[in-house]
């Protein structure tokens, strides 16, 4: 199993466009994102998609509106940061998701979660984001994804 991180930052005059923003920076707006917990599964693979090939990937056989299965770290603000921290044993690993002011901040906090939770051998991913202007929010996303999947094999509620 592979999982992809993927990243982004948008500015708008709303925390939720910027939200939307920062998604669409991640190459994920048109996805529902459904959360899951942190744990990763034995024998996974995670891949860091710093140009967004293999999210641009994905996509191709998407729809609008899909199922994307993801841990995700968000934060807005003026300034922000957020990120995901993992290790990977031999029989799985663990991500840990942290927000703060800037990269330092959840550098810090990511390593200390995973140091408490007894794992080393620590990878990461981390984004910032700003804004110097008072009528605008930044925000930064940080998103590793799992799965996506369509609704056509959902038992309908109506």
């Amino acid at each position: 199993m592979k999982i992809i991180v993927t990243y982004g930052v948008g500015k708008a005059s709303t925390e939720l466009a910027a939200f939307h923003n920062a998604l669409k920076d991640a190459g994920i707006e048109m996805f529902n994102i459904i959360k899951l917990s942190s744990v990763i599964p034995a024998n996974a693979t995670v891949i860091v998609d710093e140009n967004k090939q293999l999210i641009n990937q994905l996509k191709k056989n998407a729809k609008v509106g899909d199922k994307l299965y993801a841990v995700i770290a968000e934060k807005a603000g003026n300034k922000v940061a957020a990120g995901l921290g993992w290790s990977i044993t031999d029989n799985g690993g663990i991500f840990v998701e942290h927000v703060g002011k800037n990269k330092q901040e959840v550098e810090m906090l990511i390593r200390k979660s995973l140091s408490d939770i007894g794992l080393n051998n620590v990878q990461m991913k981390i984004v910032e984001a700003a804004t110097q202007s008072e009528s605008e929010i930044a925000c930064a996303v940080v998103c590793a994804v799992y799965a996506i999947g369509g609704w056509d094999n959902c038992k309908k509620i109506y």
